[in-house]
């Protein structure tokens, strides 16, 4: 996997998780039932995503000698975050 399509689909899933537990924290009723299913549909997968590109780049990461200063370190702290958002969103049930 490329470097480049690696971080945007860690920015992707950080911001999909975001905007997700943002929706559902601040209970925003989609109006259009289709965006809503979309929205559906794609959460699972998103989820799935994100912890195998964890799981990826982790162990791609560890290869590397845990070196800072690779990209895949970005996107171990990215995808973290996304993690952290969902367990955290999880936890306090929002």
């Amino acid at each position: 996997m490329s470097k480049t399509l690696n971080l945007a689909l860690s920015i992707f899933s950080l911001f999909f998780i975001a905007g997700l537990v943002s929706v559902s924290y601040f209970k925003v009723e989609m109006a259009n039932p289709f965006l809503r299913g979309v929205i559906e549909l794609v959460t699972i997968p998103t989820i799935l995503m994100t912890i195998a590109l964890f799981i990826f780049n982790v162990n791609k990461w560890s290869r590397e000698k845990w070196s800072m200063k690779k990209s895949t370190f970005y996107a171990v702290i990215i995808l973290g975050l996304s993690m952290i958002t969902m367990i955290t969103a999880t936890i306090f049930n929002i």
